[in-house]
């Protein structure tokens, strides 16, 4: 690869910086947190850092935004290795919250910015989505300057302004108008979580699952009760009553229309995140086995725990928070 001009990597990173570091900004936080703000733009800069001093002599990557925002959270991860925030297996919720290897958001966004704006505007840019049929506008944001404030302070005779007291001056307000469509963001979000793949721990090319993958708070089911065997009064009873047990508390369904094998794959295609196995050996220890939707971890746990082993992962409240 023959290195770019100098000024060809300047001008790069200096757009970057310009028009990216909002959207790295927004994707880092969604993974890391708002309260890590400080530690993300830090991140950032360094990235944009190491981009003048790696691009110069080893080439222009193919997606340089997604270079730097994985530039920026390893430095993150790294400092929150230092202050002992998490371990090397990602423990502090980073695991759940972070974007699949082969599906990350920021390959599937770009932004284009519009060259014709409207008379009123300073800036405007369409955030654009890969669906599996190409890339289309996901939202658009337009900066519509002081105009519209400005416009309504002169017909109503009325101050519209912010003192600044830092500045210690006055100023109307920009406004800064977003539009974005509900239909578009069910799609892209079902479009990244839908996918076929080997199953986990298999090497046959051809044993593979439909799974929709989808943020357990997101999931319309959050567990599924199945009965290792429907035709025994014991397990269906047992069964039964987790299910009512834990109706109350989350959207789960019963389910014993087929083997364990077929259950569990029916389960996977409409992203139920947990599958609770009872079988013989939950008779006599009052426990079931929970599967795991994306790892297929199964373990032990006692039928008095399953609130508090399943709720905190799909409870909408701490994704929302980045818990």
């Amino acid at each position: 690869m023959n290195s770019p001009p100098e000024t060809s990597v300047n001008e790069l990173v200096d757009h970057l910086f310009r028009h990216n570091s909002g959207q790295m900004v927004a994707v880092l936080t969604r993974i890391f947190g708002f309260e890590n703000i400080d530690l993300v733009e830090d991140a950032i800069q360094e990235s944009l850092i190491k981009a003048l001093k790696q691009w110069q002599y080893k080439g222009i990557p193919k997606n340089p935004n997604a270079w730097m925002i994985q530039v920026a959270k390893n430095h993150i991860i790294d400092q929150f290795r230092r202050n002992k925030k998490i371990d090397s297996d990602g423990i502090g919720g980073l695991t759940n919250l972070d974007i699949p290897s082969d599906q990350r958001l920021e390959d599937k966004l770009r932004y284009h910015d519009h060259d014709n704006l409207a008379h009123y505007a300073d800036a405007a840019v369409d955030i654009e989505f890969e669906f599996p049929f190409g890339f289309r506008e996901l939202e658009g944001i337009h900066s519509r300057t002081d105009f519209d404030l400005s416009a309504h302070q002169e017909l109503s005779g009325r101050k519209i302004q912010y003192f600044d007291p830092k500045k210690n001056e006055s100023y109307v307000p920009y406004v800064v108008e977003t539009s974005i469509g509900l239909d578009r963001m069910f799609l892209a979000t079902m479009a990244s979580a839908l996918r076929t793949e080997i199953v986990p721990g298999q090497d046959d090319p051809k044993n593979t699952r439909e799974v929709l993958k989808l943020h357990p708070a997101l999931s319309p089911i959050k567990c599924a009760i199945l009965p290792l065997k429907k035709n025994d009064e014991r397990i269906v009873s047992l069964a039964k009553s987790v299910f009512n047990k834990l109706k109350g508390s989350m959207q789960c369904m019963y389910d014993d229309t087929g083997s364990i094998g077929k259950l569990y794959r029916r389960q996977d295609a409409i992203g139920t995140p947990y599958c609770l196995t009872i079988d013989f050996d939950s008779l006599d220890d009052n426990c079931v086995t929970i599967r795991d939707r994306d790892t297929l971890v199964q373990e032990r746990v006692s039928i008095d725990e399953l609130k508090s082993k399943i709720l905190p992962s799909v409870d909408m409240g701490n994704l929302l928070e980045g818990k």
